[in-house]
């Protein structure tokens, strides 16, 4: 991709939050941290030991709400993300934050036991590296839980038709299940579980709770869907 779109979409991702500084309800980062130690527990016991690397943490994290001794996270507006007072007060401040990419994550080879890559290759320089990074700095045996929208071939035609008359430049990418599923095979890793919200689901939230663009694509019925997945490597 052309770095220019990129940093557009980062600088539209900074106005969006920066518009809901006071407004957007951040409890959604528990609940998402609940849901992850949920999906592992059968192949990843958490440990004080455990080390975990969140990507693409965004205000505070879902590392915010999973306690091990040994927590990192990155994001390209941390900076940003890091003096907001209101997301400084819901941050652990033991996790240990980071400006970073993910496309040249600043660790040792098989440094962490877990991955969290939560709703971020869509913002990404380079999804495809990404996933090789992410598969770098994970040891052998750790598990990667990975959630994504995602959408049909009409919908990701749909969206990216979207970003290209610039109505929601957030996300240069759009992806299809069989996308995110040839990027995972590509870096050799192993499907454990997968689920995906399902077509009526992705409707009644698009109508539901979604702003003017999600709405806008569920007329349209090229709405998101969404697949979470647990790999190891």
């Amino acid at each position: 991709m052309n770095p220019r779109i990129w940093e557009k979409a980062q600088k539209s991702e900074k106005s969006w939050w920066k518009k809901r500084i006071n407004s957007l309800n951040l409890d959604f980062y528990r609940e998402f941290a609940e849901n992850i130690i949920n999906d592992i527990k059968d192949y990843l016991p958490l440990s004080s030991k455990t080390h975990i690397l969140e990507i693409g943490s965004g205000a505070a994290g879902n590392l915010t709400f999973i306690e091990t001794d040994y927590r990192f996270a990155i994001d390209p507006l941390e900076m940003f993300y890091a003096n907001v007072p209101r997301f400084q007060k819901i941050r652990d401040k033991n996790v240990f934050y980071l400006a970073a990419m993910g496309e040249a994550l600043p660790f040792k080879n098989s440094s962490f036991d877990l991955v969290i890559i939560d709703n971020v290759l869509d913002h990404c320089l380079s999804p495809e590296t990404v996933i090789q990074e992410t598969a770098r700095v994970t040891k052998d045996g750790g598990i990667i839980h990975l959630k994504q929208n995602i959408f049909s071939s009409y919908g990701k035609f749909v969206r990216m038709l979207v970003h290209r008359l610039g109505l929601d430049r957030k996300h240069p990418f759009a992806f299809t299940e069989n996308d995110i599923e040839r990027i995972l095979i590509k870096n050799q890793l192993t499907l454990l579980t997968k689920q995906r919200w399902g077509f009526f689901r992705s409707l009644y939230y698009a109508f539901s709770f979604g702003e003017g663009t999600s709405r806008g694509s569920a007329i349209l019925l090229a709405m998101r869907d969404q697949i979470k997945i647990v790999l190891k490597k």
